[in-house]
């Protein structure tokens, strides 16, 4: 009896770590509020969305290209919702979730989530935000750090190239 408790201790900590180590941990997600959860619920998580994260809070927006609608949170409680324009079907947009991404993550962790380098980056100059590092992947996510730290995560739908997609094919069927 006492050999079967050290084994299913043993597969915990080797399943923790798998977890930590593709980053799926729970613990590196972020918990929904029950509006969030409530959204989430209905529609899934969003197809882009906006997180700026400061000392007064965290401000999020969530879009749903297939309800053409975008919801805003300050701090996991809903503001308001707005309607959007119907998305064109050549558009691709990343798979990854605003519970990512928390207040205060290293450039090195959100890499590990990216799975990627940024393809370009600049700093901030203006006094309110001197210092603060702006990164660019793909075209797809952008996030900003101060002082190491992040600060701000945005992904955004880019277009699919058509033509090369055609090409690939052998051209319109």
């Amino acid at each position: 009896m006492k050999n079967r408790k050290y084994i299913f201790i043993f597969f915990i900590l080797i399943i923790t770590a798998m977890q930590i180590y593709t980053g799926r941990a729970l613990s590196l997600n972020v918990k929904l509020s029950v509006d969030q959860r409530k959204l989430v619920d209905s529609f899934g998580y969003p197809n882009v969305f906006m997180k700026a994260m400061g000392d007064d809070g965290c401000l999020e927006s969530w879009t749903y290209f297939k309800h053409e609608i975008t919801y805003d949170f300050l701090n996991g409680k809903f503001l308001k919702d707005r309607q959007q324009k119907r998305f064109p079907k050549n558009f691709r947009w990343p798979k990854l979730k605003p519970t990512q991404f928390k207040k205060g993550m290293s450039e090195k962790e959100v890499e590990k989530i990216l799975r990627n380098k940024p393809t370009s980056w600049g700093i901030l100059k203006p006094e309110a935000a001197k210092g603060v590092k702006i990164y660019d992947y793909c075209d797809q996510v952008k996030v900003a750090f101060e002082k190491g730290r992040l600060i701000y995560v945005q992904t955004l739908p880019v277009p699919i190239d058509i033509k090369a997609a055609e090409k690939k094919q052998g051209g319109k069927k």
